[in-house]
Formats: C-alpha cells, structure tokens, sequence
C-alpha cells in the first residue's frame, strides 16, 4: 500500500528529516514507483547524511544500475564492499546488488552469509528462497520454504510463496491444495485473493478471478496492481472497456506502471485507435528504453501507419534486447519488404526459417516475396525442400500451390491444394484456394461438394458457409441459401456478417420479416459502422413500413458507400414511401446512373416514369 506507505514515511521525515533510515526508506519508495531520477537523489541525501551507510552505497548503486548507469553503480559497490561490514542485512543488500548485476554467483554467496550468520531468522531465509524463485531454481525455494513451515507451521508468509511458485510451475493441483489450506480466516486477505485470482486466471475461470480480484481492491482501493489484475481478468472475459478502466485506476494510482501502460496500448491498438496506442507505449520506451515490449509495439503501430523505417528501428532495438529472440526479425523481415528492401527482407525470412519448418505466416510470406521478385524457382525449390524435410506438413503443400499458381500452373497448384487438405483436413486457406481456382458455371457443383466436405470436418468454418450460400444463389437456390446460413448463425450466433446476410435472404426472398429485422439490429449493435449493415437495417425499416427510420439508416448507408446503386435505390424507395418526390427523383436516377442492376432497375425506371407523370399532369 504504497500510500498510506508514503503518509507514515512522509511523518517520519518531518520528525526527522536527517534520519538516514527514513531518507533511504522514501528511495525505497521512488525506487518501486520508478521514479530513478528522484530516488537517486534522495540516496544520494541519505550518503550525505551518513556516509558510512553501506545500505545507502548499495541502495544507490542499485538504483544507477536501474538507469543503466553501470561504471557508478559498480564505482559504489565498490565503495559499499570496502566498508567493515557487520549484519547479515549488509549481505543482504550485497546480495541484492549482485542480483541485479547479474552476478548471481556472488549473489547467492552474500545471501547464503546472511542466514548464516542468523541461522534462525526466517527473513533471512525467505529472501533466499525469494533469489532461488527469480533465478527460477524453484525446487531450492521449495526446499528453503517447506523447511521454514516446518519449523513454524503457522507461517502463512512462507505458505504464500509456496503457493506463488506452485502457480508459476504450472503445479495447478499442488497450488490449489496449499490455497484451500489458507483460506480459513484469511477470505478477505488481500495476498491470498491475490495468489487465488491467479490461480482462477491460470485455470481459464475468469469469472472467479474477477472475483478474487474484486476483494482485492475493495480492501486496497489504492493498490495499483490489484487494480491491473483485474483489468488482466476482465480483458481475459472479452470485457475490454471495463479491463481499460481498471488500467487507467492503475496508472492513476502509479503513474510509472509499465504494465499498465502497455496493457492500454495493446487495448488503443487492436481499436486501431494507434495514436493513443503510440503515446502510451512510448511513455514505456522513454522510461524504460529495455523494455522489449515496448519495442515491439511500438514497432506494430508504426509499420500500421506505414512509418516502415521507424518501425524497422523499434524491432532492431527489440532484438538487441533480447537476440535469442525471433519474433524480431520476423517483424524487421515484414517492415523491410514493407519499405521495398526486398533483398534484406529475403535475408531476414530465411534467418527466421532456419531451423522452423512451424513458422507458417513467415513461410508464405518468404514464398511470396521471392515469387513477386521474379525468383519462382527459388520459391518452388524452398517449398519441395521443405516438403522432403516435412512428407506430412500440409502447410508446405498449400505454399507449393501458391507458387503454382503464380507460375500459371493451375492443375498443378489444385493438385497440390487437394495434398494440403488430404494431410491436414483443418487446412482451411487451401479450401478456400480450391474454391476460388475452380471455374465457371461448369465447376459449380464441384465448389459446392468442397465446401460442403469442409464443413463436414470444420462445422465451425464461416467462410465456407458464406461462399457456399453464395453458390447456391449463383444456383438460385435461394432455399439452400437461407438453410446454409441458418445452420451458420446455429454455429455463431454472435457474427454480425452472418446475421446481416441471413437477413438480407429473409428480406430478398419475403421469409421471415420481423425475424429479418431482429437480426439486421443484433449486426448493427456490433458493426454500426458498416455501411452494409445500415443498408439492411434500413431496408428491414422501410419492408416494416417504418419509414423515417429507414431513411436515417439508409442515408448512413449512402453517406458510406456512395457508389452503391442498390442502396441509392432502397434509400428512394425509403423516400418515395413518404412521399417526397425530389428526394425520390434525386437517389433513383443516382442509382440508374450508377448502372443497377435488373429486376430493380426496371422498377426503379417505372417509379421515376410515374414521378415524371405527375409533374407533368
């Protein structure tokens, strides 16, 4: 509770403002809201005032280190390490120092010292066990924190840190166990709702991790990482704008959250909101310039803006970070071919595929870049390489087919189509490849058996519902239409595409027009945007005789298609319907200018013809 930490600390420096345990205390405090600047400084006051303080030494080497200022940081280790030291806190914080030094040799030796030097205080104890967890040598924590239960069975701090590495193990069962063992009396315990949302995120119970999470911030208001966690469980629950209130409380509590920070920008970014994404991943960069994913989102903004070379810099300084990293270079190979560097984009592709037949997307992107460099040769000859590694990797066969393809080489590419999908009956883009490489009125029907054999295998395949619909109306099967798209809403009830275009077919074909008009409002609640989607709703109005409302749908739906005749021509009929003739005149002569399309052409011409009449007489 940082705080009501900052209210007692804040007390204790107006009683004593030169105490050297207070002023190193505040440090701790910027130091944890990462504030290295203000931190420094208050360690700096904190040496003035007792410059034989060996925490002070450390806590301030520490804090450079932070900044990356690494030749003073190892200047006041030093400095800490020439003084007599006495007190296992002294290692402790040696400890801590080498830890964050990376030298977790002499980390381990400095803590070690420290319990033994008290070999009964569990403190001492737990903060090793604490240094075998981050180091990630769990099994010594484990042994340290079950040794220290065993001496003091009522030890509830060492059963939560049993707890936390059971979950960070992935031990679900064995966590859950030491969980339900906490939770006599401790139901409102902020760390053990904690350690219990944890479990319930890791378990997919979202529900009850909200849940755990809510204790937690009910009984700490002011706790930013409460309020983070819960923004994690709701954002895991699909319940976006509730996740970015619970990041904005976090950030408002610390305004120096990374996580929070980023979380928002992953948020702002898949809205494709990226300047607001932008900003908050580049608070973390200026703040943190390692912070790796800050890179990388930043980079993926950028290379959406079509800023290539500068998103080509954030993934560079992404892979300096962390250069066992692939995801990298992946993203450097797309802005570089993104920016016409097709040479070094080929270069970085094949630097990603080294080794990584599973790396799909990179794949066909590497295929496609040498086909469109004129290199098909090269293209087909990485495909059957791969193939003779991979004999049952399907994937490589639907690459093949593209490369076919660009070849010209159509029966070949359908053959290899037919390959991908006998190996691997989930391979839904060589379906859809089949599909659209087959020809003509004449190879109908054999679009229609795949389609349907796809969803024989993949009943949950959506697109192959709508192309399917769409063949049995190229048929004029209408009937078949509406019964494939009913068993596709059946399968998504929740897809606004599959909702509008079923209400269309009840519209075009006189069905069903109140369920018609059901469905074209459940699309519109979720693409209110969609010009489409306006124009069935509005439509769904005018054949309920609702016109004024048909009109505001329909004039959205012009406003974002302005082009479209069929919806000029609904949006005049919606007119003509209350009678307002040069509103009628003006949007039927659009759409006949516009070349639409029989039967609606023909009535859309008698309606003027009548117009024409009536101002004549």
């Amino acid at each position: 509770n940082l705080v009501e930490a900052e209210k007692e600390i804040d007390y204790m420096l107006t009683a004593a403002p030169d105490n050297v345990e207070a002023q190193i205390l505040y440090g701790d405090l910027l130091f944890m809201k990462n504030r290295f600047d203000a931190a420094e400084e208050t360690y700096r006051k904190a040496l003035r005032l007792g410059p034989e303080s060996g925490t002070a030494f450390l806590k301030l080497a520490a804090c450079c280190l932070a900044k990356g200022d690494t030749a003073e940081a190892d200047r006041l280790y030093e400095a800490a390490a020439s003084l007599k030291l006495n007190g296992p806190d002294r290692f402790v914080e040696l400890g801590n120092y080498c830890r964050l030094r990376g030298d977790l040799e002499n980390a381990e030796k400095h803590l070690l010292h420290a319990t033994c030097l008290e070999p009964e205080n569990l403190a001492y104890q737990k903060r090793l066990a604490e240094f075998y967890s981050e180091t990630e040598r769990h099994d010594n924590a484990l042994e340290i924190l079950n040794k220290i239960v065993g001496k003091a069975p009522d030890n509830v701090t060492a059963k939560k840190a049993i707890a936390e590495i059971l979950l960070t193990q992935g031990k679900l069962n064995q966590a859950r166990l030491v969980l339900e063992g906490l939770s006599g009396g401790l139901q409102k315990d902020v760390e053990v709702n904690l350690l219990k949302g944890k479990y319930h995120m890791l378990n997919l119970e979202t529900v009850h991790a909200v849940g755990c999470f809510q204790v937690v911030v009910e009984a700490e208001p002011d706790f930013p990482l409460g309020h983070y966690l819960l923004g994690l469980a709701y954002l895991e629950g699909n319940h976006t704008r509730l996740a970015q209130q619970s990041f904005v409380r976090a950030l408002t509590l610390d305004p120096y959250f990374s996580e929070a920070d980023l979380a928002l920008a992953d948020i702002y970014y898949k809205r494709e909101e990226y300047e607001l994404s932008l900003e908050y991943a580049k608070r973390v960069c200026v703040r943190e310039p390692e912070n790796y994913r800050a890179h990388m989102i930043m980079g993926n903004i950028l290379l959406r803006q079509g800023e290539y070379d500068s998103a080509l810099r954030r993934f560079v300084a992404a892979r300096r970070i962390h250069p066992e990293s692939l995801t990298p270079v992946y993203y450097m190979a797309m802005a570089s071919e993104f920016s016409n560097r097709i040479e070094d984009s080929l270069k970085l592709y094949e630097e990603v595929l080294r080794g990584n037949n599973d790396l799909a997307d990179a794949a066909l992107r590497y295929v496609r870049l040498l086909a469109s460099a004129g290199k098909t040769d090269q293209a087909e000859k990485f495909c059957l390489e791969r193939i003779e590694e991979a004999p049952r990797n399907g994937f490589f066969y639907h690459i093949l087919g593209e490369v076919c393809l660009l070849q010209g080489k159509k029966e070949k590419a359908l053959s290899n189509f037919k390959k991908a999908v006998s190996l691997d009956p989930q391979m839904i883009s060589s379906y859809i490849r089949i599909g659209e490489t087959y020809d003509g009125k004449a190879e109908r029907a054999g679009q229609i058996a795949l389609y349907e054999s796809a969803l024989q295998t993949m009943p949950d395949f959506l697109e192959a519902y709508e192309r399917l619909a769409s063949l049995y109306l190229r048929e004029e099967n209408a009937e078949k239409a509406i019964e494939t798209y009913e068993t596709a809403l059946k399968k998504a009830p929740e897809s606004p595409l599959i909702a509008n275009n079923l209400a269309w077919l009840y519209l075009e074909y006189n069905k069903d027009l109140n369920k018609a008009l059901t469905l074209a409002q459940s699309a519109y609640e979720r693409l209110p945007d969609d010009p489409c989607v306006a124009d069935t709703l509005g439509w769904a109005y005018f054949r309920r005789n609702l016109a004024t409302r048909a009109v505001w749908h329909l004039t959205d739906a012009v406003s974002g298609m302005p082009e479209n005749p069929l919806i000029h021509y609904h949006l005049g009929m919606a007119y003509h319907s209350k009678n307002e003739g040069n509103a009628t005149r003006s949007h039927l002569e659009k759409a006949l200018a516009l070349h639409l399309e029989s039967p609606y052409q023909e009535h859309a011409a008698e309606i003027l013809n009548e117009l024409n009449n009536q101002t004549g007489d």
